[in-house]
Parts: C-alpha cells; sequence; structure tokens
C-alpha cells in the first residue's frame, strides 16, 4: 500500500515545486472530491474512473468480540470505480 506522504514525494519529484506545494495541491484535490461527491455529484475522469456516493442500507451484523447480534445503521459512503485496466 503506498501513502499520501509517499504519492506527495513521488509527484514532488515529477514537478518543479517543492513537497510543501505538492501536498497543499493533493489535500485540495481530495477535499474538493469528497466536498462535491457529499453534494452528490459524481467526479469522473475520463480513462481513470469516477468518485460517487455508495448507499448502504441498514442491516443486522454481529459483533465481532461477542458475537452478538446488532443493528448497522445505513450509511453513504464515498466510492470509487476504476476505468482502467492494468494490461500493457
Amino acid at each position: 500500500m503506498i501513502s499520501k506522504t509517499k504519492i506527495v514525494e513521488q509527484v514532488a519529484q515529477q514537478v518543479p515545486v517543492n513537497e510543501a506545494t505538492v501536498k497543499l495541491v493533493v489535500d485540495a484535490f481530495l477535499d474538493t472530491i469528497v466536498d462535491d461527491v457529499k453534494k452528490g455529484d459524481d467526479v469522473r475522469f475520463i480513462g481513470f474512473g469516477k468518485f460517487y456516493t455508495a448507499h448502504r442500507a441498514a442491516r443486522m451484523g454481529r459483533n465481532p468480540q461477542t458475537g452478538e447480534s446488532m443493528q448497522i445503521k445505513e450509511s453513504n459512503k464515498l466510492a470509487f470505480k476504476t476505468s482502467l485496466t492494468l494490461d500493457d
């Protein structure tokens, strides 16, 4: 797995700006995606994929520590669906 810090380092090596500036841009980029998806918009990058809201209905689950049944609330999650293939 790669971290945001590592991505910032790699991008800073490819562009003529320092890591602090790249971090600001990456943070603003991610915040913009999250804000737009929270508003109900899909964020699409042609040839890459899309970020969207995935609704999860309420359901029954189990507490992993006790095995006791419990109700899990409905929720909305940020989801991503890729349009890339990694074949060369």
